[in-house]
């Protein structure tokens, strides 16, 4: 399954814009389709889930 930005970060309430950030940053690099959207997959919401419990 595919998600967009917005679909990522209401599942795993990571702002959209620190998404973005860690794309910038190399942290998390997601596909794009033929518009230039990021398309999330599921092993992009297992990495999110791991990387903030880490911070709590």
């Amino acid at each position: 399954m595919r998600w967009y930005t917005k679909e990522i970060s209401k599942l795993t309430g990571v702002s959209v814009k620190t998404l973005h950030h860690y794309d910038s940053l190399g942290l998390l690099v997601p596909a794009r389709n033929i518009n230039g959207y990021r398309i999330y997959t599921e092993k992009v919401i297992n990495w999110i889930d791991k990387t903030t419990e880490a911070y709590f």
